[in-house]
């Protein structure tokens, strides 16, 4: 093999490392905010917490809505919602990060492969 494709498949053999190593980094943010992750269900008890935490300092009777907008306000929840945006702007960088390695190397399994039918090696 010539030295350039030599080279490409290091390149790929690093390029798949960079990938696992993305994967590793974007397993634990697909797990809490992929499809069946669990965010939803941490955002419901919190503001259920918080809420139930109101409810029970309250001196008179509170309305849902006032619940509601108490619960949405507190600086729990509102650093909880600042956090996963944090995280899901984390994951959608990894996403892409992912896309354009899976593009890379594929684009040089490709070339690879064209370098050695004109070789005679495939």
């Amino acid at each position: 093999m010539s030295d350039p494709v030599t080279a490409l498949a290091a390149d790929v053999s690093a390029w798949i490392d960079t990938l696992e190593a993305l994967d590793l980094r974007r397993a634990p943010l697909q797990a809490r905010y992929g499809p069946g992750g669990t965010f939803d269900h941490e955002r419901k008890i919190l503001l259920s917490t918080i809420k139930d935490e109101y409810r029970q300092g309250a001196t008179t009777r509170i309305s849902q809505d006032s619940l509601d907008d108490m619960g949405h306000s507190d600086e729990r929840y509102v650093g909880f919602i600042d956090h996963a945006v944090t995280d899901r702007v984390t994951l959608a960088e990894l996403d892409a990060q992912r896309i354009a390695l899976e593009h890379r190397i594929q684009h040089a399994r490709t070339m690879l492969y064209l370098q050695g039918r004109l070789a005679g090696v495939t």
